[in-house]
């Protein structure tokens, strides 16, 4: 019982910057999976979150938990799994708010696993990345593993993504464009089988993406990459974003 209220107690503990009046959600019975995922360095945060007992205070989960976590588009009923990545790693650490009030060390390869066996009868799963993590959120929407075993209608916000493969160093120049290890499959897959907001800035000069043709939407951004996380005008976009398609 107290799992099933979690997410209204927590949105209660915050001040809500969403109108429910235009943010009005539709309670169909279905359940919605959210995918918070957090760039480069993120899991070294040495303190923990004020709202979400347990859950390391990365800067991208503080503005998911304030820009769209308080809003009528979460319900009690659904969820929330939270990533970070370690520094220059493939781990990660991941918290699931339905589960232990805990960070659980993870790779990266066993994302698609945890958001899979989460992802049972859900009615759509909303999938938000920054930077190494943007790259990490392309890579789950495209997964076989995850469309095969949940086909669901899938939102992407992708922001700033860039690859932890070609960017692995700061001046490397994998760092300053958009992912180009994403495949002519994986393209098509996250065209046809997702809605995709991508929002990035140009020029970059260290680090940077870019757009990419196979998006729905395109925004750019005039903050540096690393500003993005918590970026309002880019939170503005991202809640608005899903809001405009949740419930369709």
């Amino acid at each position: 019982m107290k799992k099933a209220f979690l997410l209204k107690m927590v949105a209660a503990s915050l001040f809500s910057i969403v109108s429910p009046n235009i943010y009005a959600a539709k309670d169909d019975g279905g359940s919605n999976l959210y995918v918070v995922l957090a760039g480069n360095g993120s899991c070294g945060r040495n303190s923990m979150s004020g709202v979400v007992p347990g859950l390391i205070n990365a800067k991208l989960f503080d503005a998911f938990n304030s820009w769209v976590l308080p809003s009528d588009m979460v319900r009690a009923e659904d969820n929330v799994i939270y990533a970070c990545y370690e520094w220059l790693s493939p781990q990660m650490q991941y918290y699931d708010l339905r589960g232990q009030a805990q960070m659980i060390p993870i790779h990266e390869s066993q994302l698609d696993e945890v958001v899979v066996s989460r992802a049972r009868n859900v009615r759509k799963i909303i999938i938000i990345g920054h930077s190494h993590a943007g790259w990490r959120a392309m890579k789950l929407a495209s997964s076989a593993h995850l469309l095969n075993a949940v086909p669901v209608p899938i939102l992407l916000a992708s922001i700033d993504p860039v690859s932890r493969i070609t960017c692995q160093q700061i001046r490397e120049p994998g760092c300053r464009e958009a992912p180009r290890d994403i495949t002519r499959e994986e393209f098509e897959l996250l065209n046809t089988r997702t809605r995709w907001l991508n929002i990035y800035h140009k020029r970059a000069v260290f680090l940077g993406s870019g757009p990419m043709a196979a998006a729905h939407q395109n925004f750019r951004v005039f903050v540096n990459h690393m500003a993005m996380e918590d970026n309002g005008n880019v939170w503005k976009h991202v809640r608005q974003f899903v809001a405009d398609n949740l419930w369709e």
